[in-house]
């Protein structure tokens, strides 16, 4: 669950990029891992933006060999070296990915 200090940690970025943030539904009685890997690589593509290739492929890195799979949902920010912050969720959440200052 996103804690006080995460919450402080995303409200107080300011840096020189703009963050990619990734929510997932990572309920695996829903999808397979494959199924919602393509979901999310999906919603990144959708931006459009190749600014975010970096902070994409750390995305996707993150689903393949760290995340443990025990939530239904996952909270993703990144923005290059800057930050980094994943969340997991206790509930499910739309797959979408926003990318903004």
């Amino acid at each position: 669950m996103i804690g006080e200090n995460d919450l402080q940690t995303l409200t107080e970025f300011s840096g020189s990029r703009q963050v990619l943030s990734v929510y997932a539904d990572t309920n695996l009685a829903q999808n397979s891992k494959d199924a919602i890997k393509l979901m999310v690589r999906e919603a990144i593509k959708s931006l459009q933006a190749p600014s975010a290739a970096e902070d994409a492929e750390a995305v996707a890195k993150y689903l393949d060999y760290e995340y443990d799979w025990q939530s239904r949902g996952v909270a993703i920010f990144s923005s290059g070296q800057e930050l980094w912050k994943a969340v997991p969720l206790p509930i499910a959440v739309k797959t979408q990915a926003f990318l903004a200052n």
